[in-house]
């Protein structure tokens, strides 16, 4: 890791002459692709299964909604949402 030193003679993370001036700009926070719904109940399979919307299998790791309230069965959740 290295040091940088300011144009003050400081090091710069540590410089309140560079800390009074502007902030720098903040980093663009990435957006959720359209069609996943965040934080709409879905989980994270748990056991490998099938999707009953596009009939391809589910895997342990995949964002999943049950397909309709109570029924029981999951799908992926670009699938069913």
């Amino acid at each position: 890791m290295s040091v940088e030193i300011c144009e003050h003679g400081d090091i710069k993370v540590a410089c309140l002459d560079c800390l009074d001036g502007t902030p720098p700009p903040k980093a663009k926070v990435a957006r959720p692709r359209p069609g996943v719904l965040v934080g709409s109940g879905y989980v994270i399979a748990q056991f490998e299964g099938h999707c009953p919307e596009c009939d391809e299998g589910v895997e342990v790791g995949e964002k999943i909604l049950e397909t309709h309230r109570g029924s029981g069965r999951w799908g992926h959740a670009v699938c069913v949402a």
